[in-house]
């Protein structure tokens, strides 16, 4: 799992609720910031997508401001109050879906042959197994033998159920 997804799974915690035993906010409960914030000593949160996508460093101009500042304004709230107050679930749920818009939109095939190809979905088609079916199916040349029902599992690297496809091609 990319540090990526494990933010996206604390969010969707915080979100709902569901928080682990002493689960919070901040550079400690936070993937992205354990594997990108000091992973350079020259510059703060090298690599990591938000700071690739925003251009800045801290998650400055992401909706985790809001949080901070909900947080702010109920400074002497204790942390387990407050991560269950209507306004941090609604900050936090802008935040998770930030994060979310930041997953890549390719997908990675892997054929009974164990062979993988990364294909570019179009957004158009990503929510629909059948329509990717066929996009790929078409990518492919004729399979050795035509007639051959070949077994594509696409493994998704955006948060829906991978689903077991059958083409034949």
């Amino acid at each position: 799992m990319t540090p990526l997804e494990e933010s996206i799974e604390h969010w969707e915690r915080l979100v709902s609720g569901n928080r682990l035993p002493n689960e919070n906010i901040g550079i400690n409960d936070c993937a992205l910031c354990r594997a990108y914030l000091y992973n350079s000593s020259v510059k703060a949160c090298v690599g990591c997508p938000v700071s690739e996508t925003t251009g800045k460093t801290h998650c400055e101009n992401t909706p985790y401001n809001l949080v901070m500042k909900i947080k702010a304004e109920m400074f002497f709230i204790p942390y387990s109050v407050f991560l269950d107050t209507k306004e941090f679930k609604e900050a936090a749920k802008k935040e998770l879906e930030f994060l979310k818009s930041l997953l890549p939109k390719t997908m990675n095939l892997r054929v009974k042959f164990g062979f993988i190809r990364e294909f570019e979905i179009p957004d158009e088609i990503k929510d629909s197994p059948s329509e990717i079916g066929k996009f790929i199916a078409n990518d492919f040349e004729q399979a050795e033998n035509g007639n051959e029902i070949i077994r594509y599992y696409i493994e998704e690297t955006t948060p829906s159920i991978p689903e077991l496809l059958n083409y034949q091609i």
